[in-house]
Order: structure tokens, then C-alpha cells, then sequence
């Protein structure tokens, strides 16, 4: 159902975010990641086989981004 999809992954660094993507991990959905903490983003990214290039670094609360 979701191999293949486009899958973004809102707060991915903690809580409900980190869960879900270790719900998706076997799933061959194509994670994207964002999180406010580059450094935490890569080290799950890294952990869960998400290339570099779908990790973003990004804070939705903030208005001027």
C-alpha cells in the first residue's frame, strides 16, 4: 500500500515523528525527513538507510522561514 510512495516525515527527530518512521522503515516508502536538529535529522537518517538528499532541516513554527 505504501511501497513506492512519497512519504514526509514532519518532526522526524523525536516523539510521534521518530515512531513513525520506524513504522515505515520496512514498508519501501520513500522517506523524506524534517526536523529541527540537523544533527539529530542525519543520525536518523543514517540509522534508517534515508539518503542525505531527503533530510531537511526545517522548523514549521517558524513564520519567516
Amino acid at each position: 500500500m505504501i511501497a513506492n510512495r512519497k512519504v514526509l516525515v514532519v518532526g522526524a527527530t523525536s516523539g510521534i515523528g521518530q515512531e513513525a518512521i520506524k513504522l515505515l522503515k520496512g514498508s519501501q516508502a520513500n522517506l523524506f525527513l524534517t526536523g529541527r536538529d540537523r544533527t539529530r535529522l542525519q543520525e536518523i537518517g543514517t540509522a534508517n538507510s534515508v539518503p542525505s538528499d531527503q533530510i531537511f532541516e526545517l522548523d514549521v513554527t517558524d513564520s519567516t522561514a
